[in-house]
């Protein structure tokens, strides 16, 4: 019915807004130590490193430096959540807002397969994975998952909060009636008094 599409326009921006904030969040967690280096707040550093170490190895030569400080994830981790980040853009862009229609799976497995294959053949010995390649992949995964996260959780949040049909609504539907209660009711009326639809009615 049309008059839900409002509401999964609001849901669908109210998601992109979650994922986006959670995108940032996680860029700046990432530079979090090089951020507060100098500060008050410097002590903290060891302890977001130690946290994530339960997500990512941060080993040292898979990881990308500033200025000295390396980063808190590695620079696969760090191009999924660039490419995270830019992706919501992207999909902002290329489909309309609270839309819950997936793109074609081929294309997630597009979006991974270089990822995959970089790590898969740097571990069998015949792909020397770089800090760029790692990086690189892990943008395209990050960017195509995207693309398949945004329409997913929309779907989801509208199935909790905001695309719940009364029983009655539900019903109606599948009875393939679309008039609501009044112009029913209108109906109604209409055929009681003029029940041969005569021209004078």
């Amino acid at each position: 019915m049309g008059h839900h599409r409002p509401k999964a326009l609001t849901v669908g921006i109210a998601v992109w807004c979650v994922l986006f904030l959670a995108a940032c969040a996680f860029l700046a967690f990432i530079v979090a130590p090089y951020l507060l280096d100098g500060t008050r707040l410097a002590l903290l550093g060891p302890m977001l490193r130690q946290s994530y170490s339960l997500f990512c190895h941060q080993l040292p030569e898979r990881s990308f430096h500033i200025h000295g400080h390396q980063m808190i994830a590695c620079a696969r981790c760090t191009g999924i959540a660039v490419g995270a980040l830019l992706g919501l853009f992207a999909a902002l862009v290329a489909t309309p807002v609270g839309t819950t229609r997936c793109p074609p799976r081929w294309l997630f497995v597009v979006a991974l397969a270089p990822m995959f294959l970089d790590a898969g053949l740097n571990m069998v010995g015949l792909w020397s994975a770089t800090l760029e390649s790692r990086a690189l992949t892990g943008f395209v995964a990050g960017f195509g998952v995207a693309h398949f996260v945004l329409p997913a959780m929309t779907e989801a949040a509208l199935d909790l909060f905001g695309n719940r049909r009364s029983t009655t609504e539900t019903s109606i539907e599948r009875l393939g009636v679309d008039l609501e209660p009044a112009e029913r009711a209108s109906e109604v009326r209409k055929e009681e008094e003029c029940p041969h639809e005569s021209k004078a009615c």
